[in-house]
């Protein structure tokens, strides 16, 4: 049976059970991201996930299964704005302009597709700092999107059924 049969079986399997959209979506992420990997996401990571977002943030994993939850909740630009600033600490001088632009029409000005939930204060003082880019430009609107996640969408995500059932069902496997 091919792979992707197995994700159709999988599918339809979830929809038997009733589990919500936002489940599935996790477990596909999964399977679809590390169907071969010798190191399978266990119970213990998926646990350590709930002792803080930066701990959820650090796992590479976990930041594909919250991503998922959040676009069960229409507010990914919030992981992708953050995901993008990190890369952008990253970037050699000479690319920061093209970079800090690119951030900037995509989510920190007030027409921005993704635009992420940020004060006028922030937003302004941002396209300010974009203007003339540093390192360090994005920092204030990335820590205040990353309180307004911890704050908001993390407690949420670790009450959600994606979540738990993720879980759930490793704790079961480890029980076997």
């Amino acid at each position: 049976m091919s792979f992707k049969n197995k994700q159709f079986m999988f599918i339809a399997f979830c929809n038997h059970l009733s589990l919500p959209k936002s489940t599935i979506l996790c477990f596909l992420y999964y399977i679809v991201s590390f169907p071969f990997c010798h190191c399978r996401l266990s119970a213990e990571e998926v646990m350590q996930w709930s002792q803080s977002l930066e701990k959820l943030l650090a796992s590479q994993r976990g930041q594909g299964v919250f991503r998922e939850f959040l676009k069960s909740e229409f507010s990914e630009e919030n992981m992708e704005f953050w995901l993008a600033c990190e890369e952008y600490k990253k970037t050699k001088s000479d690319h920061l302009h093209g970079k800090a632009e690119r951030i900037y029409e995509e989510f920190v000005q007030s027409n921005a597709v993704k635009q992420i939930n940020i004060d006028y204060r922030t937003r302004e003082t941002t396209a300010k700092k974009a203007q003339d880019p540093t390192l360090t430009s994005f920092d204030e609107a990335q820590k205040t999107v990353y309180v307004l996640m911890e704050r908001d969408s993390y407690p949420r995500f670790l009450k959600s059924k994606a979540y738990l059932s993720l879980l759930n069902q490793l704790q079961a496997n480890t029980l076997k």
